[in-house]
């Protein structure tokens, strides 16, 4: 039986080794900076951990921004691929989670009020000057981050429903 419940003798159409990658680091930097940036801002916290957090999650976004242009590229690549082939809602909600990834992302970065510190090593200058369109930029961002969130929460329950129902779905991204 293998790690993700399908037995070893199966031997089910899979996504492409590279595709699957870079599902799990998105997965992972997604499901972080929205639990991490969520928690500082609906807890009381301290400013040192906000900081801290703030920190962390604008320096993986910010190298995380060309890891998910590939994997939107890798995507159209192998668009004919026959794991790619869902029904139309599949990739309606596939397709809105990439464009809402994209939308926080770019909002993220258009928000910023101070330059962009990517881990110490390179500082970005704020790319708008003006507070009043950082504010609307905050704005989508924050609107964007709640709706990706429940896109996501739909996404993993659609994996448990699948998997409940006995039509794994996970084995093909693992």
């Amino acid at each position: 039986m293998s790690s993700c419940g399908v037995s070893d003798s199966e031997t089910p159409i899979q996504y492409p080794w590279l595709a699957k990658t870079l599902h799990w680091l998105s997965a992972v930097v997604i499901l972080w900076a929205m639990i991490t940036g969520t928690y500082i801002s609906i807890f009381s916290v301290s400013q040192t951990l906000k900081d801290q957090i703030a920190y962390i999650n604008v320096s993986v976004t910010a190298v995380f921004i060309p890891v998910f242009g590939i994997r939107l590229l890798l995507r159209y690549v192998y668009r004919n691929n026959p794991v790619y082939r869902h029904s139309p809602a599949v990739k309606g909600v596939h397709l809105l989670m990439y464009f809402l990834i994209t939308v926080v992302l770019i909002s993220g970065v258009l928000m910023m009020h101070k330059p962009i510190n990517i881990f110490d090593i390179l500082r970005l200058p704020v790319p708008i000057q003006s507070r009043a369109i950082q504010g609307v930029f905050d704005v989508v961002h924050v609107w964007g981050c709640r709706t990706l969130g429940l896109i996501v929460a739909m996404h993993i329950f659609a994996v448990i429903w699948h998997r409940f129902r006995g039509e794994s779905v996970l084995h093909k991204m693992c």
